[in-house]
């Protein structure tokens, strides 16, 4: 297995999650659906001289579905302080100040490895701060709290199919996290230092994934709307509305892999397009997300599934859908942002995951993408990142 190096401002590590349980995936992921996502995120904050952790769940792909990549991120600020006392009977010049460090990451309790199996869980670094031009003898001088990093941000790397690491993230385990700060200090003068420190480390894992497998033949759309803190509104229009068809409406509560039936319509039997809807009942019980599909089965009893469609309960009320037309589009699309009342990052991604062009949108309630070069033939996907509250939205597009 050659595992995929990232490299972050303060820690440069490898994510060779070996321990972890794993199952095969598709060499090359065939979205047949939408691309869509699942984030889990944390702060860790301190003075250092500590240890913090966090425990994320792997990803546990229902029927037909299979991950695409999965995206770590760090961002690492640390401000630092110091009392300086001089006790020295003269005074002292160009004193230097400097912070050091040492960072460790580890995953499951283990040290994170380079391609040559060595640990590159323990990083040291080295900041040198402003020099004082003079503190006089018997002074005490305070440093300011001086800012060293400020929300680096670390270069995204994404594991995807064409590498066997991703397996790695796929089960029904649990992946715990420890990040650990220890700062310090190292000066160029015999003074006495008393120093103060700050850290956050902002961690967070997205799981990008598709529907692999046959959708449901006729099934043409497929919606799920909150209405109020109640009810989840389901509505999805049939074509080839055949005599003893059957769609079961399925819900997930919180791990999208454990389907419950809790709902069942038969076909209309009619010629030509059919409408149906169900109001699902929220519970006190339910999680912060929703999964839902519709499970169609024939008259013989074959199953086939729509998408996904994802409703989050701790989302803001008064959240519009988010949309993009025309589709298959030419030189441009349109994008119906969910919140008008923020920025959003518009990303163009190829079927492998790879970004073609990104664009950013302020207070505005839809956008306007003209693509920058002409596309070739073959399915796209839009990615619209909310700035304030780092949630994604994903749709897929067709290039005839």
């Amino acid at each position: 297995m050659r595992p995929l190096k990232t490299s972050l401002p303060l820690v440069t590590f490898l994510l060779s999650l070996a321990t972890l349980s794993s199952s095969p995936l598709l060499s090359v992921a065939q979205c047949t659906g939408s691309l869509q996502s699942t984030s889990y995120s944390t702060t860790f904050a301190g003075t250092g001289n500590a240890v913090y952790g966090v425990t994320w769940p792997q990803y546990a792909p229902p029927g037909g579905y299979s991950l695409v990549s999965a995206v770590m991120k760090s961002v690492v600020s640390i401000t630092a302080s110091y009392q300086i006392i001089n006790n020295n009977s003269g005074d002292v010049t160009n004193v230097k100040p400097g912070v050091t460090g040492e960072d460790i990451l580890q995953v499951n309790g283990n040290d994170i490895t380079d391609e040559d199996g060595n640990s590159i869980s323990d990083v040291t670094f080295l900041k040198n701060l402003t020099a004082i031009p003079v503190i006089h003898a018997g002074e005490t001088y305070n440093y300011p709290p001086t800012v060293v990093y400020n929300n680096f941000k670390m270069m995204t790397d994404s594991i995807t199919t064409d590498n066997a690491l991703l397996n790695d993230f796929v089960g029904s385990g649990d992946m715990n996290i420890t990040y650990s700060n220890t700062p310090g200090y190292n000066i160029n003068a015999a003074v006495q230092v008393t120093p103060s420190y700050s850290i956050t480390n902002k961690i967070s894992l997205t799981y990008y994934y598709c529907y692999t497998g046959t959708l449901a033949s006729g099934l043409l759309t497929f919606t799920a709307t909150r209405q109020n803190d109640g009810t989840v509104a389901l509505n999805w229009i049939s074509a080839e509305a055949q005599a003893q068809r059957q769609y079961v409406v399925q819900v997930s509560e919180g791990n999208n892999t454990d389907f419950l039936d809790v709902n069942t319509q038969l076909s209309a039997g009619i010629a030509g397009n059919a409408a149906y809807s169900y109001s699902y009942p929220i519970s006190p019980n339910d999680r912060s997300r929703l999964y839902f599909r519709i499970k169609v089965l024939d008259a013989q009893g074959a199953a086939t599934y729509s998408p996904l469609r994802i409703v989050d309960l701790d989302a803001a009320r008064g959240a519009g859908n988010f949309l993009i037309y025309p589709n298959p589009p030419n030189d441009f699309i349109n994008v119906v942002f969910p919140f008008a009342d923020s920025e959003w990052q518009v990303d163009i991604l190829a079927a492998d995951g790879g970004q073609i062009q990104r664009n950013y949108y302020k207070n505005t309630p839809s956008g306007r993408v003209n693509f920058i070069r002409r596309l070739s033939s073959g399915t796209y996907f839009i990615r619209a990142t909310d700035l304030q509250s780092a949630k994604s939205r994903s749709a897929s597009f067709i290039i005839r």
